[in-house]
């Protein structure tokens, strides 16, 4: 909406529905002079580029920026001057930033070089751009914060997330690109434990929530470094419909639960278990939300490939979404829920989102389950750890669970830690013989 000149009445200057997205434009931030805006678009492209935004109009201007087979997730802006410090977006796992010329010659040009790993995100400048602060982070660092006077060539910390951490217990991340079943490529992160002389590591499989829009990244995880800790190798596959990739790949997850992304998990899996490091033999799998229902998927799939799985906040259930949940408070969420999961007014649409949800499939699983719940739950209804658990002890079927008195679809700091607890417990249980597992329990 933009003001008619003269009046206090707005006009529309460009709309979109939900299921065009590539019609979709991303409001980012206003131009220096403050007569246009920053908006990241496709503009006919199969990934998003930063362009200017004529409010008048309603039409797409300048190309600011694009980068071939990556989306532009956000712009950097100077708070003193208004410009354009650097466009946002991520290559192989790793957040970075393209610096405008201004800013990249002169401010970070020697950052690069003494913190070749990690993102480098600058705060705040002065004026004259002479002394700025920046933020430095990656899988190995939970992020720092330094000040820099380039003309007294000094750089100071002034603060650090990872204060009291060991730095060097933590363990990087690596990335490789698979190919599933139907040839879509999928980048997918491997963090190792400490190797154990004699003994190759237990797999957890970690897909994320989502599961649109939504990505993993080779950056500071405190789950993923937890786990690792107690020797377990954690793998995190961007299945399709993952943040950044393209729309062309956030198309292909329509639709997709339990068949798709699935497929990508299986293909990511696959590939981690034939590896020398990992043992093939020893796998479980953990998520919440989508990752929750994709863990709850996976062990109706493979009857036999995980000694244990392990569902947050998991959906079991895909109609009752529809029904019990915050998407069905407004029509545009409905919307997006029938192009994206399935119809539901359809025989045969609903047929299919029933034959996908795992509360149908129960009498297939044969591997042991934790369900963790929140009771404030209203993005996956807490009935859907209460269906899948009377299934589970109608059929007598190896399970635990553990309500969460309060907790919504995401945690508090403290509810966190007594899941991720539980979490390691759970898998040590399952991954771990007593003579390898050399970690005080207590902890």
């Amino acid at each position: 909406m933009t003001r008619v000149e003269g009046s206090n009445r707005f006009k529309e200057v460009h709309s979109f529905k939900d299921e065009d997205d590539d019609a979709t434009v991303l409001l980012q931030a206003l131009t220096p002079d403050q007569r246009q805006i920053i908006v990241s678009a496709y503009n006919g492209n199969d990934t998003r580029g930063l362009f200017e935004f004529d409010p008048v109009t309603g039409k797409l201007g300048e190309l600011l920026f694009h980068r071939e087979g990556v989306d532009v997730s956000d712009v950097l802006m100077d708070s003193i001057s208004g410009e354009m410090i650097a466009a946002i977006y991520d290559v192989e796992g790793v957040q970075r930033y393209h610096y405008f010329a201004s800013f990249g010659s002169s401010l970070i040009a020697d950052l690069r070089k003494t913190f070749p790993k990690d993102s480098i995100r600058i705060v705040s400048t002065s004026a004259d751009r002479s002394k700025f602060v920046f933020w430095i982070s990656g899988a190995t660092n939970p992020g720092v914060y330094y000040y820099r006077d380039t003309k007294s060539d000094t750089t100071i910390k002034i603060a650090d997330r990872g204060a009291g951490l060991d730095l060097d217990s933590l363990r990087e991340v690596d990335s490789f690109i698979v190919e599933s079943k139907d040839g879509t490529e999928i980048e997918a992160f491997l963090t190792l434990p400490e190797p154990n002389p004699g003994f190759a590591a237990p797999l957890v499989v970690m897909p994320h929530g989502g599961p649109i829009d939504v990505r993993d990244r080779k950056q500071f995880d405190p789950l993923v470094q937890y786990l690792a800790s107690w020797g377990f190798a954690i793998l995190q596959p961007n299945y399709r419909g993952s943040s950044g990739y393209g729309l062309k790949f956030t198309h292909s997850a329509k639709k997709a639960w339990a068949t798709g992304i699935e497929d990508d998990i299986d293909a990511a899996v696959e590939y981690a278990m034939a590896l020398p490091e990992i043992d093939g033999n020893r796998v479980c799998i953990y998520g919440w939300s989508y990752g929750g229902f994709s863990a709850l998927a996976s062990i109706v799939r493979h009857k036999d490939r995980y000694r244990c799985a392990v569902s947050v906040n998991g959906v079991s259930d895909i109609p009752l979404m529809a029904d019990s949940s915050d998407i069905a408070d407004t029509k545009s969420a409905m919307k997006y829920f029938e192009n994206y999961i399935g119809d539901l007014e359809t025989e045969s649409g609903r047929a299919k989102l029933i034959a996908a949800s795992p509360a149908y499939h129960v009498q297939e699983i044969e591997t042991p389950l934790l369900l963790i719940f929140g009771t404030e739950d209203r993005r996956v209804d807490p009935d859907n750890s209460h269906r899948m658990l009377l299934m589970l002890e109608t059929y007598g079927k190896e399970h635990d669970s553990i309500e969460m008195d309060g907790m919504f679809h995401g945690a508090t700091r403290d509810e966190y830690i007594r899941i991720a607890r539980a979490i390691r417990r759970y898998l040590t249980r399952f991954l771990f013989s007593s003579e390898e597992f050399q970690h005080d329990p207590i902890h």
